[in-house]
């Protein structure tokens, strides 16, 4: 069986930095996570602001493809999102709009939601 592999995002509440750490399950089952990263632990000024599942696949330039991630494919940028069970695409703006039948390999992922905002064009996530 494949671990699970999440993206945790953390906000520093003085400075608005974003950090993003990925562990294995596996990773944080073995010691407690307050020894992988400071991030964990409150008193560094970080807060949790999201956590977000590796797809198991990579884009076409071999980046890993998680939650929170934005596909620069088309001419207008979609968010990958995980819903019902399934990996899909949606468009910033449209949140009832889904699509599950994607060819992970040929995305092309230019940033996330958190660090990078700007490539949805003034879109709302």
């Amino acid at each position: 069986m494949n671990n699970i592999k999440i993206r945790y995002v953390f906000r520093h509440k003085e400075t608005g930095n974003v950090e993003l750490k990925t562990y294995f399950i596996s990773q944080l089952e073995e010691r407690p996570a307050r020894k992988l990263s400071p991030v964990f632990c409150e008193e560094f000024g970080y807060e949790l602001i999201s956590r977000d599942l590796y797809t198991g696949t990579k884009d076409k330039n071999g980046k890993e493809i998680y939650e929170g991630d934005i596909d620069l494919t088309d001419d207008e940028p979609t968010i990958v999102v995980f819903k019902d069970g399934r990996f899909g695409l949606r468009f910033p703006d449209i949140h009832a709009y889904f699509a599950d039948c994607i060819d992970w390999e040929e995305c092309e992922i230019g940033g996330n939601v958190y660090q990078n905002p700007e490539l949805l064009g003034g879109a709302s996530v």
